[in-house]
């Protein structure tokens, strides 16, 4: 190509324009230069992955995506990033367990859930004659629920324990003898009496219970005496326990419209309403109300949930 003066004169003007642009920006910070380039926020402070930094365009746009690979996209992250969940479980300290040295769960040490309008139905004393017709209630409804159990060391029973677990429900420990004052005569006779229970649903299931329930609720008159001490030992095995804000009252025997108001009537005050059922041979009208119960839940809005570890358990004395 011929090189002309006027060529030759506009290539001096450019590498002169460039060395003035150079010097002039020597010793500036980003947004010094912000005047003579757009630098976005990304490319001001690169991510810790600098090959996620992305691709521009000639134009200064960004890059079309045929020249886009995954490497050179930023990643998109959630205002709040999920935390670690291994971290919120506490494995309780072992050695320190003198009997039933494997009856112990992680214990969650995170945040409680804040659910909107969420029921949580609970079922002591099982499982019974009654399990199945509850399960298949429940079933119909796509509701989960959770199961206080009452177990014995028959085959029946292990069979209704699997069939409660493999629906999905919740099963934790109500007691074994149920017997208030063999239970509480002292801290170690209830650990006893936990610990068959435990192992029973342990064997039936290959499930791990880690929450419980006290015989009576967590107050009654027959545990004054070793109840702060029962809690204690529990809870350094990682067990939570869980009361409830809702009566049902069918162990009073009522009937099933009755049970059916009741429950309306008082989970309507609570945004998570916790709601104490049984289910044992005698509770035909639990059963025969169960599936309205369930539906006039639905239409006040609530949805259903079994109770995990996320849930604020509701407990008598400390937050109820």
């Amino acid at each position: 190509m011929k090189i002309t003066n006027k060529n030759l004169q506009g290539f001096i003007i450019k590498i002169i324009g460039a060395l003035v642009i150079a010097w002039s920006l020597s010793g500036c910070s980003a947004d010094d230069v912000e005047g003579f380039f757009d630098l976005t926020p990304s490319l001001r402070t690169p991510p810790n992955d600098i090959s996620a930094v992305p691709i521009y365009s000639s134009d200064g746009g960004a890059a079309d995506d045929e020249s886009k690979t995954e490497e050179t996209v930023i990643p998109e992250e959630a205002e709040n990033a999920p935390t670690d969940e291994a971290a919120l479980y506490k494995t309780p300290d072992i050695s320190s367990f003198t009997n039933y040295s494997n009856m112990w769960v992680k214990k969650y040490t995170g945040e409680y859930e804040k659910n909107e309008k969420t029921a949580y139905l609970t079922f002591d004393d099982g499982p019974s004659e009654n399990t199945e017709a509850i399960l298949k209630i429940l079933k119909d409804n796509n509701v989960k629920a959770t199961f206080f159990v009452l177990p014995d060391n028959g085959e029946t029973c292990a069979r209704r324990l699997r069939a409660v677990a493999e629906e999905g429900h919740v099963i934790g420990v109500h007691s074994y003898t149920h017997n208030y004052l063999t239970v509480y005569a002292d801290e170690n006779a209830f650990i006893d009496d936990f610990a068959r229970a435990y192992d029973i649903i342990v064997n039936a299931t290959n499930k791990k219970p880690w929450l419980y329930r006290f015989p009576g609720g967590s107050v009654n008159q027959y545990n004054r005496g070793c109840r702060d001490k029962i809690k204690e030992a529990l809870d350094k095995r990682g067990f939570e326990y869980y009361d409830w804000n809702v009566d049902s009252d069918d162990w009073r025997g009522l009937s099933a419209e009755k049970l059916c108001e009741n429950v309306a009537a008082d989970a309507s005050r609570f945004n998570n309403p916790v709601i104490l059922m049984h289910d044992t041979d005698t509770r035909d009208n639990t059963v025969a109300a169960l599936d309205k119960i369930i539906k006039d839940l639905k239409d006040q809005g609530y949805k259903f949930a079994p109770l995990t570890q996320q849930t604020e358990p509701i407990q008598y004395g400390v937050n109820w």
